[in-house]
């Protein structure tokens, strides 16, 4: 009578064990993986962030910045008014 329950008891020990490491594994893997994804995404940012900060392919070749006049969104200056209004101006004031 005594081998039944000794063998009863063995296999709850183990099988205890057994759900113990599957819990283990399961709760512990990702408290693992938290430091790996958050050093990735650190080690990440700094590649991105120093990827960004290097000159792009038209700065590298010298490319002028454009004047103020020529960024500016000016329909009137696009138009030929300023020439034409400073051509009409210019001969009014002469002598």
């Amino acid at each position: 009578m005594q081998a039944p329950t000794s063998l009863t008891l063995v296999g709850g020990l183990i099988a205890l064990g057994a759900l113990l490491v599957a819990f283990a594994v399961i709760i512990g893997a990702p408290i693992l993986a938290v430091p790996f994804v958050v050093l990735g995404a650190f080690i990440f940012l700094l590649w991105r962030g120093k990827q960004r900060s290097e000159p792009g392919p038209r700065q590298r070749q010298g490319a002028r910045v454009p004047t103020t006049e020529e960024a500016a969104a000016d329909p009137a200056g696009d138009s030929g008014v300023r020439e034409a209004a400073r051509a009409k101006s210019s001969h009014s004031h002469t002598a």
